[in-house]
């Protein structure tokens, strides 16, 4: 969990070169930072398109609940240069469209937020989900990894970067206020914590989260 400054930096490639030994025993396959620094390339861009989205919809009311969770998570099951392609286009076609009424703007937080049921109830109260700080959606997008220099040492780097989540340690426990100031910024009525159960990180911050809100 020391995952800053140099030490962090080096246990964690480490763990990153025994994988790839063991892919490589495995697969017979070479490892290629060429190809590696390429992907890095692919990932930085749909970084960039995922959060471009996720500002478009903040101003589109009409994005049901559902709709924005399946923008995020189709991005499992998509290579990601068929993702991005589909996103800038989806950005395209919001551009040139003229937002709905205003409902009431929430933030949700929390590891998922993928629920059928729950995403219901969102949208049968009229709730527009104008942000989020969800690990499986927006909080994974935050931080770009370097293109320059060795790639497995930006892997590395990006890692010590990374922050304000409840399963990376964080004694100053910054994540509540960087909330806080994302609701601020974008007009947000209400923070729905969405815990997912027996996530003890998770309840952990429940309670500076509420403190802060």
């Amino acid at each position: 969990q020391n995952r800053w400054g140099r030490v962090g930096a080096d246990f964690t490639l480490a763990g990153y070169e025994r994988v790839i030994a063991d892919l490589e025993q495995v697969t017979g396959a070479k490892f290629d930072p060429a190809e590696l620094s390429e992907s890095i390339k692919v990932y930085n861009a749909h970084n960039a398109a995922m959060r471009k989205i996720d500002e478009a919809m903040a101003r589109h009311p009409e994005i049901t609940a559902a709709q924005r969770s399946d923008i995020f998570k189709s991005a499992f099951f998509m290579k990601k240069e068929e993702h991005t392609a589909w996103v800038e286009e989806l950005l395209a076609e919001l551009e040139g469209k003229e937002p709905a009424a205003e409902k009431v703007k929430v933030m949700t937080t929390g590891i998922l937020c993928d629920s059928p049921a729950l995403l219901e109830i969102f949208d049968d109260l009229g709730l527009h989900i104008a942000a989020d700080d969800v690990a499986a959606q927006s909080r994974q997008y935050r931080t770009d990894c370097n293109e320059d220099g060795d790639p497995l040492d930006a892997l590395s780097e990006k890692f010590s970067a990374m922050g304000d989540c409840s399963v990376l340690y964080d004694p100053d426990k910054k994540r509540p206020h960087t909330i806080v100031e994302e609701a601020k910024a974008r007009g947000i009525k209400g923070v729905v914590v969405v815990l997912t159960k027996f996530c003890d990180p998770e309840e952990f911050d429940y309670p500076p989260i509420k403190f802060a809100c």
